[in-house]
Order: C-alpha cells, then structure tokens, then sequence
C-alpha cells in the first residue's frame, strides 16, 4: 500500500515540501510553493497522482519537457488564471520549436544554450517586441532553475548563457492641453456631456488616476 508524503519544512525555507521516492531509491524534495498547509495539501495531491500515474514505484531523474510544463504549472496554481495561460503559452511554444527542430530531443537535460537562444533569434526575426522577448526569457530562466531545484537532471540552467535582453525604454507621449481640449469637445459633440467617454477622459485628465484606478 502507497503512503502519502507528509508535508514538512527545510530549514531558512518559508515553503512547505514533501519528499517522493525515485526509481533508484533515493529520495527527492518537491518545493510546493506555499507556506499554506491546505494548499500544500492539494498542490502536493497532485503533485503526488502526477507521478504516480506513470505507473511506476517512484519518479525518474529524467523528464520530458513536456511533462517538465505539467509540472511547473502544479506548482504555480496559486497565479492567476490568466498568467498561468500566458506561462503556458510561452513554454509549448518553445517545446513545439524544439520538436520541429530537433526531434532527437527527448529529455529536458538535453535542451542546451544554443537551442534557447535560436528560438529567441528566430522570434526576434518575426518582429516579435523585446518587450515580449524579455518576458520569455525570464520565464524559460525561472522555469529551468525551478525544475533543477525541485531535483530533475539539470547540469545547468541553459539560460545562463543566453544574453540578457534589456528593451529600450520609449519615452511617453503626453496629449498637450489643446490636444485634450478636442478630445473632450468631440465627446461633447458626439455622444452628449454626460458620455461616459466624456468624463472617462476628463476624470484621467484632470485627477492623475491610473488606468487601473
């Protein structure tokens, strides 16, 4: 009978971690990501059903890139919906070069620093913003060192020989009073004074509030 891992903290840690068997007998730390014992509780259940429905008595060193996305999702449950979708997204778009590229790839420990920087060459190249390409950068860097800490064979993070991007700060383009004097007056002309277009804009005019204010 299988017995569920118990919840435990490493010393200067504030996560909570269980620790899994692996096929050779040794046993692994998984960072659960929470300090919060309920959900260290569901993160490790599936944590734990993750591995196990391999079938096997414990977990390899080894692990398809594939599987490595499952799992580094698990363990950012508690993120927005949302910016799991875009981590997601950012990953299978990688792993889908990889296999287009270089389907001999079958293990993570294989992806090395030249096979990151062509996909980060190849996107640069279809105009992708080095906004955007920063965001992915930082992404795969967190990704590969999260996954080595958690025990899978990494000799090293392949992003620690990737440049880091740095984009161009643009220098914000303000309306001039006689800008947003039009503005408002074909609020008024168009769609009455009491448009909510009309005080949306006089609102962020006149009181400095965010957009997200």
């Amino acid at each position: 009978m299988r017995v569920f891992p118990k919840l435990y903290k490493r010393k200067g840690c504030k996560n909570l971690y269980i620790k899994i068997k692996l096929s050779n007998g040794k046993r692994r730390p998984i960072n659960l990501g929470t300090d919060n014992p309920q959900e260290a509780k569901r993160r490790a259940k599936k944590e734990y059903d993750f591995n196990i429905s391999e079938g096997q008595d414990g977990i390899e060193d080894k692990i398809t890139f594939k599987d490595a996305i499952k799992f580094f999702l698990v363990l950012k449950k508690g993120k927005r919906e949302g910016t799991t979708k875009r981590y997601k997204e950012m990953l299978t778009n990688l792993q889908n070069f990889l296999l287009d590229k270089y389907p001999h790839i079958k293990q993570l420990s294989q992806i090395i620093t030249r096979h990151i920087s062509e996909y980060i060459d190849l996107r640069r190249d279809a105009g992708i913003a080095e906004k955007t390409l920063k965001d992915e950068r930082d992404l795969f860097a967190h990704f590969f060192k999260l996954l080595k800490a958690n025990g899978y064979y990494l000799k090293q993070n392949p992003l620690n020989g990737v440049e880091t991007i740095e984009p161009e700060e643009s220098e914000p383009r303000w309306f001039s009073d006689d800008e947003m004097a039009k503005i408002l007056n074909y609020c008024k002309e168009h769609n009455g004074r009491k448009s909510l277009y009309y005080e949306v804009y006089k609102t962020l005019r006149f009181t400095g509030m965010r957009v997200g204010e």
